[in-house]
């Protein structure tokens, strides 16, 4: 008995394109930066199938929306980060002006994209 290979056309589709634009929309626009930002907006902005979003994100980018959204998050923080930057502002106001709806919700993406919190983060810089 051979065993037989079932073949998922959704699957198959060549994606390229669309990841291209995902990543040129969250650089260039900066949609992250909106508290409010969902998976139907970013959609609706991309002009791609909800649907088609959502498995792009799932499974070349191996993560959720939350989770996409929150990295560019952090990593725009990390970005913008030196030492006047962080010294001037608080680790807080940091991450809600990068979108983050509070600190816990930060600190908890934090460590969960590095493993440490952003304060050890942080400091491991200045060192």
């Amino acid at each position: 008995m051979t065993e037989e290979i079932i073949k998922i056309p959704f699957i198959e589709e060549d994606y390229s394109e669309q990841i291209k634009q995902i990543n040129h929309f969250f650089e260039d626009q900066k949609p992250y930066l909106n508290k409010e930002l969902s998976l139907v907006q970013v959609a609706a902005s991309l002009d791609l199938p909800i649907r088609d979003l959502s498995y792009i994100l799932n499974n070349y980018y191996n993560c959720r929306f939350t989770d996409f959204v929150n990295k560019h998050r952090i990593n725009h923080i990390i970005s913008i980060y030196n030492g006047a930057y962080i010294d001037n502002f608080t680790i807080e106001s940091a991450a809600l002006d990068a979108g983050f709806m509070s600190k816990s919700g930060f600190y908890k993406s934090f460590k969960k994209l590095y493993n440490m919190t952003p304060t050890a983060y942080f400091q491991s810089l200045k060192a």
